[in-house]
């Protein structure tokens, strides 16, 4: 580019992606004033030649805000459209572990908003307000619904992974948990698990990333819905990175548009 200053402001930006891509949202924040500061002062001289939604960027250092701070509802959300992004990549085992982390976020939160201070990896399960044996019994029988031949459990798991999470969320009979299928989920499980990023040995097929982003999205607008928050549509502006395109001029030949 002939002006340096537009060259300075597009690695800066790219500089606070790059960060928040990775998840180092605290170092994202930290650059993020500098960054719309530059972008509002050489606004004048961006705008004729890209198409530059100075708006949006302001919005998404709203959610780098949230994000820094550990705001539950703004990570899963990072999680899912952090994943559309990697899949879009064609990297298509670390989006499967995104989608399935966001089903993990989920079913954790709603954990978590069921008994204050439940943590899936240190379960304490007196936090509920169900004796453990109803609730073994009850957790027992979702692990049932998806496998038939699922012995009787003696005790709840030490540690949830995210299949039993879901199936101690319908022990709790969360209205979540009606709308899904313990069977696809622990299909989606399985496929997690054959992943070379987890324990299988090859990549993930188109079909299998498919799968999981389905589930991915319906369980999350359940859950958006369920909390009566935006639907993954209204939410995806705050997340999703803006792509830098020039302005199309019809009198020249613009071919590096």
């Amino acid at each position: 580019m002939s002006n340096p200053r537009i060259a300075e402001v597009f690695a800066n930006m790219s500089k606070f992606y790059s960060l928040w891509n990775s998840f180092r949202f605290s170092e994202s924040l930290e650059i993020s004033d500098t960054l719309f500061n530059q972008a509002l002062k050489f606004s004048s001289q961006i705008s004729p030649k890209f198409n530059f939604d100075l708006s949006q960027l302001r919005e998404q250092i709203n959610t780098i805000k949230e994000l820094s701070q550990g705001n539950k509802n703004y990570l899963l959300l990072n999680f899912y459209f952090t994943a559309e992004r990697y899949e879009r990549n064609y990297q298509h085992d670390i989006a499967a572990l995104l989608y399935y982390r966001t089903l993990e976020s989920i079913f954790g939160t709603i954990l978590g908003d069921c008994a204050d201070g439940f943590n899936t990896s240190q379960p304490n399960y007196s936090l509920f307000k169900m004796e453990n044996q109803e609730l073994l019994i009850k957790f027992t029988e979702a692990h049932k619904q998806a496998y038939e031949s699922s012995s009787e459990q003696e005790r709840l798991p030490d540690k949830l992974a995210m299949f039993d999470a879901f199936c101690l969320v319908k022990a709790l009979k969360h209205p979540l948990s009606e709308q899904l299928k313990a069977g696809r989920i622990a299909h989606i499980a399985q496929v997690r698990n054959n992943s070379i990023y987890a324990h299988g040995s090859g990549p993930l097929t188109e079909k299998s990333i498919t799968d999981m982003r389905k589930l991915a999205s319906e369980t999350l607008e359940i859950y958006l819905t369920i909390k009566k928050l935006n639907s993954i549509s209204i939410e995806r502006k705050k997340f999703e990175f803006i792509k830098l395109n020039t302005k199309f001029d019809a009198t020249k030949d613009n071919t590096h548009e």
